[in-house]
């Protein structure tokens, strides 16, 4: 077991942002909503979560994002997650968030469009693109 990290980044030129290390879950999941909150009472209309040392993510990891993005756009923001791994877009990908999570940009272009579309054709009955 990987122990959870949260990294809050501050500077005059970063966007409210947030970095997690090791694994998503239940355990692991109220320190992951405080630090999102924390996030999205800075000023910013956007807010980014670099997951790239994220491990691992369940669903309670996932419904946290999910949450976080809820409460941004209720509130005119945007909250989206960066340089995800292959096994976090995979989970996107089967739960049918990706394009809330990355953005609609990132889930059709950059490196997160291929390892979607390997998520997809893993997902697809005969290895075809559900798109």
């Amino acid at each position: 077991m990987v122990p959870f990290e949260v990294d809050e980044r501050r500077g005059r030129w970063i966007r409210p942002a947030v970095a997690l290390r090791g694994e998503a879950d239940l355990e692991s999941v109220p320190q992951m909503r405080t630090a999102i909150e924390r996030c999205l009472s800075r000023p910013g209309r956007r807010t980014a979560i670099d997951v790239s040392a994220l491990t691992f993510c369940d669903v309670s990891g996932l419904n946290a994002f999910l949450d976080g993005a809820q409460r941004a756009a209720d509130s005119g923001r945007h909250l989206t997650l960066r340089r995800p791994s292959a096994q976090v877009v995979r989970l996107l990908v089967l739960a049918g968030c990706a394009e809330i999570l990355l953005g609609r940009r990132a889930a059709r272009r950059g490196p997160e469009r291929r390892l979607l579309v390997r998520a997809l054709r893993r997902r697809a009955p005969g290895g075809r693109s559900t798109r």
